[in-house]
Order: structure tokens, then sequence, then C-alpha cells
């Protein structure tokens, strides 16, 4: 039977060995085990489905004899029930460490300082692109913040979530109600990996939690508009902006909407600089198109008659911006332009439309002009992947923008005349 004395008297062989204590049936297969550099590991011999295997207690002296042998007596109980006890301590230590994550987890949740609104901030720092950015700051100042604002993140619910996303689906907006819930339970995500991020300020306490976005299910995504303004939509929309009581700023950013076909950031953001009346030319540079970080290259849109006119009865009320802000020193917000297009549209008594409706509606009507596809593509500079197009230079096809500018401005004046007969 083994002995503590027995057990220190032990010496390594050059080769591993067994010695087997015999005991009762209680603790059949008890034995320790002698390594080639002399560790003793008190361990159980046992069968499982007629193989031998062999249940490691743990090391002498670490553990007693008596602790051994207690353990030995447990493993064998389970032996019996046709339990394999290594698969049981296994079973143990993940319960153990699951047990261990779930109480740091509560621990940083009570420990936790950060609020949703700290966590929109660090959201913002995040996204690179500028219109992204805009778009989030405005989404969630509009429908998450007035709910969420100063609530901590660990006190943040999925229920809490739903009530925010209800907000745009009450007021039917099904963009708005899938667009919001991607970037929250991007938000969320970026919550849960934070603890790992070098880059975030350590001041604020982030808590590990789950996403509370997850268990919803996303929204379906709105179908891409169609809307576009038929030739009598564009005579009552251009006479109704010379007789709204709209701002003659807006209604000029409006008219070039429709004569140039840009995006409305282009428009509303335009600087006097940028106005080459000699050469008929607006070159709007890289660091204000939407496609900039992939094409670094200014893009040139030619000025016709039209335009032209356009421009130069804007009055010079601001040495930088050609349609500036009313009371602050930057650029006329171009939020304001789509508030106006609504009243507009109420004036012309046609269907709503919105002022991206405007871009699409110039390369509608430019198509049925059989104006070919990739001028079209030039003059509203779309994001082109071929490699000629994403190292073009700005000059290239700019007879071909000219003409196609050209029959545009032919046809709206004809609309214009049709409308006033």
């Amino acid at each position: 039977m083994l002995t503590d004395r027995y057990i220190r008297n032990l010496k390594e062989k050059g080769s591993d060995f067994r010695t087997y204590d015999k005991s009762t049936e209680e603790y059949r297969g008890f034995h320790i085990k002698v390594s080639a550099k002399g560790v003793k590991s008190f361990a159980i011999a046992y069968r499982d489905f007629g193989k031998q295997q062999f249940f490691v207690i743990g090391q002498y002296p670490t553990f007693s004899l008596a602790q051994a042998r207690e353990e030995c007596r447990k493993a064998r109980q389970l032996i019996e029930k046709g339990i394999d006890p290594k698969e049981e301590k296994q079973r143990q230590i993940a319960s153990e460490e699951n047990e261990r994550l779930q109480r740091e987890q509560k621990e940083a949740i009570e420990r936790s300082s950060a609020t949703f609104n700290d966590l929109a901030e660090l959201y913002y720092e995040k996204l690179i692109n500028d219109n992204t950015r805009e778009q989030c700051q405005y989404m969630l100042r509009y429908d998450a913040l007035p709910l969420l604002k100063n609530k901590r993140l660990s006190d943040i619910t999925t229920e809490d979530i739903k009530k925010v996303l209800r907000r745009p689906y009450k007021r039917g907006s099904k963009a708005s109600h899938h667009q919001l819930y991607l970037y929250l339970h991007s938000m969320f995500e970026l919550a849960t990996n934070v603890h790992n991020d070098s880059t975030v300020d350590t001041e604020v306490i982030w808590p590990i939690i789950d996403n509370p976005v997850s268990p919803i299910k996303k929204p379906e995504k709105s179908l891409p508009r169609q809307r576009f303004l038929g030739e009598d939509e564009i005579g009552a929309v251009w006479e109704a902006g010379h007789n709204s009581k709209v701002s003659p700023q807006i209604i000029r950013t409006l008219l070039l909407l429709i004569a140039t076909g840009q995006r409305v950031r282009e428009v509303t953001e335009m600087e006097w600089r940028e106005i080459d009346f000699k050469n008929s030319l607006w070159v709007i540079p890289p660091e204000r198109i939407k496609t900039g970080k992939k094409r670094p290259e200014p893009h040139a849109v030619p000025l016709t008659a039209l335009t032209r006119k356009i421009l130069s009865e804007a009055p010079h009320l601001h040495k930088r911006y050609v349609f500036p802000h009313s009371a602050k020193d930057e650029p006329m917000p171009w939020r304001s332009v789509g508030q106006a297009v609504r009243r507009l549209a109420a004036d012309a008594e046609i269907e709503p439309f919105q002022t991206k409706d405007l871009r699409r509606t110039v390369k509608t009507h430019m198509a049925r002009l059989r104006i070919a596809k990739p001028i079209r593509d030039m003059i509203q500079n779309h994001s082109l992947h071929d490699i000629s197009s994403i190292h073009y230079d700005m000059w290239d096809g700019l007879p071909e923008k000219i003409e196609a500018l050209r029959k545009w401005n032919i046809e709206l004046i004809k609309l214009l005349k049709a409308r006033n007969g």
C-alpha cells in the first residue's frame, strides 16, 4: 500500500514508470507515476470501452496522498456510472471558466461609466467618410439621442433599441429605419471590442456587453428610388421657384441641380474660386467630391448659357461661398434644400420629390436625348471602376460633356417655353 514515506523515497529510473496501490475495490487502479525526470503524479488506471485509460489527479506533493485517494474515490464513482473522469474534468474546467468570465463581465458592467453619447462620439471618430459621418450624426441626433443620450451602455436593453427604431418606422421612413439599425448594430459591435482598442480613451470605463441590437430582426432594405420629374413637372418646378417665397439662394441651388445634374452638397458648398466664367467651367476640387478618395482628380463641369446666367445673377454675399449660411462663416446647410423641395412640390402641385431625385431626373432625360451612358456618367462624376476610368484626367471627355450639357440646356429652355406657351 502506498505511503508518504514510500512515495518520497521513489527515485527516477531514466524512463517513466508506475507504482500501483494495493488497496480496496474503491481505489482500484490508483497509482503514482514517476517520470524520467522524477516528477511524481497521482493517477488512476481504468478501461473505457475496453481501452486502457489514465486519469491524472495531480502532482505530489501539491496533492497529498489523502487528497489523491479522495479524488480517486470520486473518479471511481463516475466510472461506475459510465462517465469518463477526464471528460468530466474538462466539463468542470469549462464551467468554471464560464462562471469566471460571467463574474468578470458583471463586475465590468458594474464599474462601467460609458454612456451612449460616449459611444456615439467614438463611433463618429471611426467613420472615415465625411458624408457618412454627417448622416449618422443627423440620424442619431434625431432618433437615438433623445432616448439614450446619457444612459449607461450597460443599462441599454434590446427594448430600448426597439423604441429608437420605432421612431423612423412610425414616420413611414423605411430607408431611415433600415439605416439606423445598421448604425446602431455597428456601434454596439464597436462597444463590445473597445477594451482591446489602444486608440480609445481609457478615462472612460467601457463595459464588455452583448450587442443589444443583435436579437432584433434587421429591417428590410427599401427598394431604390425610381422617382424622377417628367417634362411638365420640370417646367412646373422651375416656374414655382421663380414665384416662391423660398430663399432665392436655395432656388438658385435647385435650378443648378436641374441644369447640371451634380450632387446636392457639390452645389450648396460651391466656392467662387471654382467658377471660371472666361472658359465656361466649374472645376470641383477632389476634396469636395464624393469619389475624391478613390480618384483624387478635380471634376470639370462645363457651364452652359443657362448655368452661366444662374450664377451671374447670384449676389456676392460671401468672399468664399457662392451660397453662404445666413448666420455663419460656412456654406448653406444642404439639408435646407431638402426642406425647400417639399414646399416647391406643393406649390407646383406635383407629386413630392427629394433633392436626389433631381440628379436622377437629369440622367433620365439625358438618356431620352440619346446621350451615351459613359458621357452621362462622366458628367455626374459617378464612381467608375475600370483602371482607365480611375486614372482619367479631368479634361478627358470634356468636348463630349460640353456637347451633352448643351443638348440638355436646349431641352430645358424648350420645356420652359412650352410651359409658358
